[in-house]
């Protein structure tokens, strides 16, 4: 699932307006509040569905964090950089190839009781992923025989 992680960040880095303004990135599943406009995501849950008799279906919910720093006094700014990742998330919903869907499920803007204004966002990204039921097996290794033809 840190592959996931990282497609997640990896995109929404790439997107011209979080680039602008995030500057902090964190690979970690909740809020990191500091002094800078951060973004940090990763996976809340995951449940498993039986496919076929080698692979399952994953469902995942994963999260990523928005926060600003507690001096930010821009109107809209967390709602804008929340609706920016939105976009950015729903543009791609394969993320590069990392899981087989995905899809904005909401978004929950979280402030404090001193602030009108949100302060920071909760958006959960639903993912659908085939994986391997078991793990990978160690195939033994063989020796060769040489056949009484194979000498000269």
């Amino acid at each position: 699932m840190d592959e996931i992680t990282k497609a997640i960040i990896a995109l929404l880095k790439g997107d011209e307006v979080l680039k602008a303004y995030v500057e902090e990135w964190n690979l970690q599943e909740g809020t990191k509040p500091g002094k800078k406009v951060a973004v940090s995501a990763g996976c809340y849950k995951c449940s498993f569905k039986e496919y076929d008799c080698s692979m399952d279906l994953m469902d995942a919910t994963y999260v990523v964090y928005l926060s600003l720093p507690a001096d930010c006094k821009q109107s809209g700014f967390a709602v804008m950089l929340a609706e920016n990742i939105r976009y950015a998330l729903t543009e791609n919903e394969t993320l590069d190839g990392a899981v087989s869907a995905s899809f904005v499920s909401g978004i929950q803007y979280q402030t404090t009781f001193q602030r009108t204004e949100a302060e920071g966002a909760v958006i959960f990204l639903e993912i659908n992923k085939f994986v391997d039921r078991h793990r990978p097996r160690n195939t033994p290794t063989v020796a060769t025989i040489k056949l009484d033809s194979d000498y000269k």
